[in-house]
């Protein structure tokens, strides 16, 4: 199954040949990008049209713009209103089918790295990032023992800035040494330039 697929909202078109978005065989694609601004070329398989479900995708700009959960025929969005969306999902990932994309700049098509990996367990997991060419891998088993950690130490006011490079602030250092959160620092430290540790990071969200 693909992204699209999963999605399920198809816009045929009259083309038939390999998807460059999913790599699947269609008869009702569309000839060549989606737009004449579509700079994620890179990125695709080698085909000559995109197919008719990867379109309803790349042609919604929620897709481009927000990070999302996707489920079966349904979009989530990760906006103002649903800030917790990533981070609970991430805690408490859903039964396949399903997919999870988490863009940085939003202007990228960043999930078409992942256009053919739904997601089918809540225990081991990829999320589609736009700041890598490829998607990351997760378990739950280690989502659900670093959480409490980056949970604790933004509690204290700790940046995610220090928490994604691993040089933190003296300021940051002396938040969490004052919390006596020294083994949190350590681990911290030691996860910091992790593709599945900045997912986390990057996600964490708690209500003010």
């Amino acid at each position: 199954m693909t992204l699209g697929e999963l999605y399920n909202h198809p816009e045929p078109g009259a083309h038939a040949g390999t998807c460059f978005v999913c790599g699947q065989a269609t008869e009702q694609g569309w000839a060549g990008p989606p737009s004449d601004a579509f700079t994620a070329q890179s990125q695709c398989f080698g085909g000559a049209v995109h197919c008719e479900w990867c379109r309803s995708l790349l042609k919604d700009n929620r897709f481009r713009f927000y990070s999302w959960l996707l489920l079966p025929g349904e979009v989530q969005v990760a906006d103002k209103e649903h800030r917790d969306l990533l981070w609970s999902t991430l805690l408490n990932p859903p039964e396949g089918p399903w997919g999870l994309y988490q863009t940085q700049g939003g202007q990228k098509q960043g999930w078409i790295s992942a256009a053919n990996c739904v997601n089918a367990s809540s225990k081991a997991y990829r999320v589609a990032v736009d700041w890598l060419d490829k998607p990351v891998y997760l378990q739950a088993a280690s989502v659900a023992d670093h959480a409490p950690v980056i949970d604790g130490l933004r509690g204290v006011e700790v940046t995610k800035d220090s928490l994604r490079s691993g040089s933190w602030s003296m300021r940051d250092y002396r938040r969490a040494q004052e919390a006596d959160m020294e083994t949190e620092y350590d681990i911290a430290c030691h996860e910091a330039g992790k593709p599945e540790w900045e997912v986390l990071v990057n996600a964490h969200y708690a209500p003010k």
